[in-house]
C-alpha cells in the first residue's frame, strides 16, 4: 500500500462527494452523463473549468491507467510532481475523451496532473493509504 499526500487524500474523498451529488438520490444516470459529457466536450476544445475535482470528474469514467506505480510515486507530493510521467501512465479511448486528455495536458499539465491522480485514487481506493502525512498533534506525549 502507497503513502499518499494528505491533500489528494482529502480531493479523493471530495470527488466520491462530487459524483454522489451530481448522481443524486435516486441516481439520475442520465443527468450524470449529461453533464460529464459537457465537460468532456469543453475540456476536449481547450476549454473548461480550472478547477482540480471538475477535471478530475471528467476524466474519472474515461480514463485508464497503464502504470499505476508511477502515478501513485507522483502522489506522494501534491504540489511538485512530474506531469509528463503521470500523463504517460494514463490514456483515454479515442475521441473526445482522447482529445481532452491531450487538451489538458497542452493547456493545464500542473493541475491536469492533480487531477489524473485524484481520478486514479477515487478509482483505486484499496491501492493507497494516507497514514505518514498528515502533522503530528502538537504537544501530545508519546
Amino acid at each position: 500500500m502507497s503513502k499518499v499526500h494528505h491533500e489528494f487524500a482529502y480531493q479523493a474523498r471530495e470527488l466520491a462527494g462530487q459524483i454522489e451529488g451530481i448522481l443524486g438520490d435516486p441516481p439520475d444516470h442520465k443527468n450524470y452523463k449529461k453533464m460529464l459529457d459537457t465537460l468532456v466536450s469543453e475540456y476536449a476544445n481547450g476549454g473548461g473549468i480550472e478547477d482540480l475535482n471538475m477535471m478530475a470528474f471528467a476524466l474519472v469514467d474515461v480514463i485508464e491507467f497503464h502504470d499505476p506505480k508511477a502515478v501513485l510515486k507522483d502522489a506522494e507530493d501534491f504540489e511538485y510532481g512530474d506531469p509528463a510521467r503521470v500523463f504517460g501512465a494514463a490514456s483515454c479511448p479515442d475521441g473526445a475523451a482522447a482529445k481532452m486528455l491531450q487538451a489538458i495536458e497542452e493547456n493545464h499539465p500542473d493541475l491536469g496532473r492533480q487531477a489524473i491522480i485524484t481520478a486514479f485514487l477515487h478509482k483505486h481506493p484499496r491501492m493507497w493509504d494516507e497514514r505518514g502525512y498528515l502533522p503530528r498533534p502538537v504537544g501530545r506525549g508519546r
